[in-house]
């Protein structure tokens, strides 16, 4: 499951780096500027890290949505601090 954000358009993938690591690949977690968070043709192409990827949007499998809900909420607290904290200049704590 990717995350993605309709402004600024962008694709997460922050599973990359869990997903390929057993295989003794290494590679940073992904944070893609995209033309659109919803493309046409359903798909994001990218080269990352030295891979070639391909993002296939499926709308219709919701599978994993339930849990990143969960997830969502409970990170709720700790984004507000560190959101409040980024606009007062500050650091984290």
């Amino acid at each position: 499951m990717v995350v993605t954000c309709d402004d600024p358009p962008m694709l997460m993938d922050a599973n990359l780096f869990g997903q390929l690591a057993p295989h003794g690949i290494k590679v940073r977690p992904l944070c893609l500027d995209v033309s659109s968070a919803h493309p046409k043709d359903g798909m994001w192409l990218t080269e990352h890290d030295g891979l070639n990827m391909v993002y296939i949007s499926d709308d219709t499998d919701q599978g994993l949505v339930p849990r990143f809900q969960v997830n969502l909420q409970e990170c709720k607290p700790y984004a507000r601090r560190l959101a409040g904290a980024l606009r007062a200049s500050e650091g984290v704590r």
